[in-house]
C-alpha cells in the first residue's frame, strides 16, 4: 500500500500537552482527538475540516531491539516509546512540511530519532544519516512472498478463524505469534486462546465501513522460515464512482527464500499452504514471488541501496486501495479464482496448470523464482485483463521504494461472483 510514514522512537512518553504545544505555534492547525486515548489523532487544517492532513498513532512501548527500525535502535535505547505519523501517498507540500516539524519537534523534547519509512534512513538527527548504517552487520535474505485477494463478500475474512485453522493445518509456523496493527507489535497469541487475534481481526474489519482513507491492517510475526505477515482491510470507498463489488482484503505471508532452494518436500509444503489458502479463502487472485535483498538485522527491514549493498528490490506489482486487475509482472505462483477462470483459461492451453473447483493454480518451476529467472517463462495473458505501472516524477524524484501508480485494466470481472 502506498502512504508516506514518519516513525519515532523516543525515550519520553509524548502527552496531549505537547501536542497542544506545537499547535498553538501553528495556529492554521486544529486536532481531533486526544493522543493515547484512541488508535490514533488526526491532524486537520482548521481552513479545511474536510479532509486530514496526518495522522499521529499512540505511542507504543518498545522493550526489544527487534522492536525497532534498525537504524533507530542504534540510536535510542530500549526501553522507549514508538509511534508514527501517516499521511496519504502523494500529500500536498506543506501538510509534508508540517508533519516534519512535529515529528522534529516531538523528538527533540523527548529526546528521541525520526525515520522516514519510504527512504529507510533516519531523517533526524541530520547528523545521524551520515553516520555507516547499521544494515551491514545484518544478513540479506530474499523473501518468498504469498499474497491472496479475498473479496469482503466472502464469510472467510469475515473472521480469523478460518485463515488460523488453515495455516494450523497446512504450515504451523507461519501461526501468528506477535501481533498489532502498529509497531511494536502488542498481542501475542497464547495456546488455545485465540480471541486476542480474532477480536482485532473484527476490529480491523468493522473499522473500515467508515467512509475515509484509514487502512485496517494486522502485522504479525511468524517462526523461521515464516517471517510473518500481515492482513489488510481497505477502506469501504463509498461515493460516486466507487465500486462496492470491487472491495476486498489481502493476506500476505513472507518466507526466507533460502531453505527452499534444494528442499522439494518444503517446497511441496509451501506450494499446499499456497493452494490450501486460496481455497479455504475462496481468494479471487493470489501470487507467490521473490522479493530480494531484504535485512534480517534485529528484524527483517527494507535494505536502502548503498555503495556496499544493492538495496531491497521492490516487485513491479500495482499498488493501492483498489483491485486494479491481473499484475502485470510475471510470479513464481498464480491463483485465478472463479471470477477469473473463464477469463484466463483460453491462455493457460500451453501452460502447465491445476484446475480444481475453486480454481487454477499455476507454478512455474519446482522452486521459488525470482524476477530474472521468471522472464523466459510468463504466460501471456489478454492486455485488457491487465493491471497498468505508470512511472509517476514526484515519486521518482523523492526516491523512495515506490516510482509508479497503478492504472486499471480494461476488464475486471464480478469479484463478488
Amino acid at each position: 500500500m502506498g502512504g508516506n510514514t514518519l516513525t519515532l522512537a523516543v525515550k519520553e512518553k509524548p502527552d496531549q500537552k505537547l501536542l497542544n504545544d506545537f499547535v498553538a505555534s501553528h495556529p492554521q492547525l486544529v486536532v481531533d482527538g486526544v493522543l493515547g486515548e484512541k488508535d490514533s489523532v488526526v491532524v486537520r487544517k482548521t481552513s479545511d475540516q474536510a479532509n486530514e492532513s496526518f495522522e499521529i498513532w499512540r505511542p507504543m512501548r518498545a522493550s526489544e531491539d527487534e522492536d525497532l527500525e534498525p537504524d533507530l535502535a542504534a540510536l535510542v535505547q530500549v526501553p522507549c516509546w514508538v509511534f508514527q505519523i501517516s499521511l496519504d501517498s502523494n500529500p500536498p507540500k506543506d501538510d509534508w512540511e508540517l508533519a516534519n516539524s512535529l515529528a522534529r519537534f516531538i523528538a527533540m523534547t523527548c529526546k528521541g530519532a525520526v525515520f522516514y519509512d519510504e527512504l529507510g534512513k533516519v531523517v533526524w538527527p541530520e547528523a545521524a544519516s551520515k553516520k555507516a548504517s547499521p544494515f551491514t552487520k545484518g544478513r540479506l535474505v530474499d523473501l518468498v512472498k504469498l499474497q491472496w485477494f479475498v473479496h469482503l463478500s466472502q464469510p472467510s475474512v469475515a473472521t480469523a478463524s478460518p485463515f488460523l485453522t488453515s495455516l494450523r493445518k497446512l504450515y504451523p509456523e507461519a501461526v501468528p505469534v506477535r501481533f498489532g496493527i502498529v509497531e511494536p507489535l502488542q498481542g501475542l497469541l497464547q495456546p488455545g486462546d485465540d480471541r486476542p487475534f480474532e477480536d482485532l481481526w473484527k476490529k480491523s474489519d468493522e473499522n473500515q465501513s467508515r467512509d475515509d482513507l484509514n487502512v485496517g491492517m494486522i502485522d504479525f510475526t511468524g517462526k523461521s522460515p515464516c517471517f510473518g505477515g500481515f492482513i489488510s482491510f481497505p477502506p469501504r470507498l463509498m461515493g460516486v464512482g466507487k465500486k462496492h463489488e470491487e472491495q476486498f482484503a489481502k493476506v500476505s505471508l513472507s518466507f526466507d527464500r533460502a531453505p527452499f532452494s534444494n528442499d522439494s518436500d518444503m517446497c511441496e509444503k509451501l506450494v499446499n499452504l499456497f493452494s490450501g489458502i486460496a481455497k479455504n479463502l475462496r481468494a479471487f487472485y493470489g501470487h507467490s514471488y521473490v522479493e530480494r535483498n531484504w535485512t534480517t538485522y534485529r528484524r527483517l527491514s527494507f535494505t536502502p541501496k548503498t555503495d556496499q549493498l544493492p538495496g531491497t528490490e521492490h516487485y513491479p506489482l500495482p499498488i493501492g486501495h483498489e483491485w486494479f486487475g491481473i499484475p502485470p509482472a510475471p510470479t513464481w505462483l498464480a491463483w485465478f479464482g472463479l471470477p477469473y477462470v473463464a477469463l484466463v483459461q483460453e491462455s493457460l492451453r500451453n501452460v502447465e496448470h491445476v484446475r480444481t473447483e475453486e480454481g487454477i493454480l499455476i507454478r512455474r518451476g519446482p522452486k521459488p523464482m525470482d524476477l530474472d529467472q521468471l522472464h523466459a517463462s510468463a504466460p501471456s495473458f489478454p492486455l485488457r485483463l491487465l493491471a497498468q505501472v505508470v512511472e509517476d516524477p514526484w515519486l521518482k524524484e523523492k526516491g523512495g521504494r515506490w516510482s509508479y501508480r497503478a492504472k486499471r485494466a480494461e476488464i475486471i470481472p464480478r469479484l463478488d461472483s
